[in-house]
């Protein structure tokens, strides 16, 4: 995984960490990704970071829809808590962002 898809899984923990229960849509997340100057493209965001991130337990769907779309909410689940806290690590995450 390059360099900056590690960020932005590291930002997207953060924000959602953040957020606590309410969660936040795809289409918000890009948002506050640009204000980081990060400008991924959208397919990329959904299908590389949120499904790593999905897949790996680090965050949950809102919904128990199956399809991830812009108006899908995710919430960070407690294994992504105790990732954000250092008690593991994960090399496709940049804490340091």
């Amino acid at each position: 995984m390059e360099k900056v898809d590690k960020q932005i899984n590291a930002l997207i923990l953060k924000f959602l960490d953040k957020m606590g229960n309410e969660g936040l849509t795809i289409a918000f997340i890009e948002g506050l990704l640009y204000d980081w100057h990060l400008f991924p493209d959208r397919h990329h965001l959904m299908n590389v970071n949120i499904r790593y991130l999905v897949n790996k337990h680090y965050i949950e769907p809102k919904s128990n829809h199956p399809i991830i779309d812009d108006a899908m909410k995710f919430k960070i689940t407690p294994k992504g808590k105790a990732l954000l806290k250092k008690e593991f690590i994960d090399a496709n995450i940049d804490l340091e962002i």
